[in-house]
């Protein structure tokens, strides 16, 4: 029963991971890449290269966020128990700070990248585009959570 569970949960996780540009933004609209591309005056080749910047770290962050539900999912084993192991719990939560850094340290290579693609004005409004994201419960980025701004 408890596998059956964490499969549901599992595959339930996986949907959510799925690449933002096909999920609705919260309010109901949908910010959908021809109005990345118009915002910003993208050029066709800074737009491919932003695409492809962006996919990028979103398939990444949908392992890594994958990965971490498992290690949440793990310490609801322990929990779940009996007679919980702290020792146990605290050694399985260690496993997220790794991949806590990782998510974070592709997230600002991203930028970097960006802002090498991005002429100064665009990328001042790349960056208030991003923020005003997760002013509005987005994230504005995968693998960030709403009021993880830098």
């Amino acid at each position: 029963m408890k596998k059956i569970i964490i499969m549901a949960l599992l595959c339930a996780n996986w949907i959510m991971a799925q690449p933002a540009e096909s999920r609705p933004v919260q309010g109901g609209g949908e910010m959908g890449r021809g109005d990345l591309k118009a915002m910003l005056n993208l050029t066709p080749e800074q737009d491919t290269k932003v695409k492809e910047l962006v996919q990028n770290l979103q398939q990444s962050m949908a392992l890594k966020k994958i990965t971490l539900e498992r290690i949440d999912l793990d310490v609801q084993e322990e929990m779940i128990k009996d007679n919980p192991d702290i020792a146990k719990i605290s050694k399985i939560l260690e496993k997220k700070s790794p991949v806590l850094v990782e998510m974070e340290l592709e997230s600002i290579k991203k930028d970097l990248e960006i802002k090498k693609i991005l002429t100064s004005d665009q990328w001042l409004k790349w960056k208030a585009m991003m923020k005003m994201m997760e002013q509005r419960g987005g994230t504005g980025m995968p693998g960030k959570k709403p009021g993880q701004g830098r």
